[in-house]
């Protein structure tokens, strides 16, 4: 099976080429005259009319291509580019791989074993936060490391399913992405700060910064 690209075009005036090039002649800073030359598909956006005019193209990958990094791009040379665009890579693949690039493959599978492994340890931490209340060794050190822990967790889940949703659709959650990101943040920050508490002495059982360990 071959893979697809899907644009959507709006050009308001003539002289537009949609092409597909390959990745390395873009970040190459070719030329555009060089880039017409040397692109795999030209597609000339012709405007014909006053009126605004639409396109609505999809091409082919052919398997051929397999592992080549290839670039969509509007060009028109000499001139400035009055274009609208949405433009859509899809592989020929499942769910898993449909949405992502070929460097992002298999991270929908990471996340969905890393949630299950979250969700399977939580009982384990649950049941050492309360250990530590029990035995009255809960102190700011261990609270740090817990709610880290929970801010994480919770990170990997929201991002699990902003996944799940962009393997459908190719956009995802972009609240929830933000919110997972955010807590990533804060959990990566704690879990820091609960090291550099340990660095300088400062224990679960002992809630004070022993004598003697002054920063030299």
């Amino acid at each position: 099976p071959s893979g697809h690209i899907h644009s959507q075009t709006i050009v308001s005036a003539d002289g537009h080429k949609f092409l597909v090039v390959n990745y390395s002649d873009v970040s190459q800073g070719m030329s555009c005259e060089q880039l017409v030359k040397r692109a795999k598909v030209i597609e000339p956006l012709v405007e014909k009319t006053r009126e605004v005019v639409a396109y609505d193209l999809t091409l082919n990958v052919e398997p051929s291509m397999d592992g080549q990094h290839i670039a969509a791009v509007i060009a028109r040379c000499g001139q400035k580019i009055n274009a609208e665009y949405i433009v859509e890579f899809t592989n020929p693949a499942t769910m898993f791989d449909q949405q992502f690039a070929c460097a992002e493959q298999g991270i929908l599978q990471n996340y969905i074993w890393l949630s299950l492994l979250c969700l399977v340890l939580a009982p384990t931490f649950f049941s050492a936060l309360r250990t530590l209340h029990r035995r009255q060794a809960h102190n700011d050190v261990s609270a740090l490391f817990f709610t880290a822990a929970a801010f994480f967790g919770v990170r990997v889940w929201l991002f699990t399913v902003h996944l799940i949703v962009y393997s459908h659709n190719g956009m995802g959650l972009g609240m929830l992405l933000f919110v997972a990101q955010f807590l990533d943040f804060l959990s990566t920050t704690m879990a820091m700060l609960v090291l550099v508490a340990l660095v300088h002495g400062v224990y679960v059982v002992r809630p004070c910064i022993p004598v003697g360990s002054a920063e030299r």
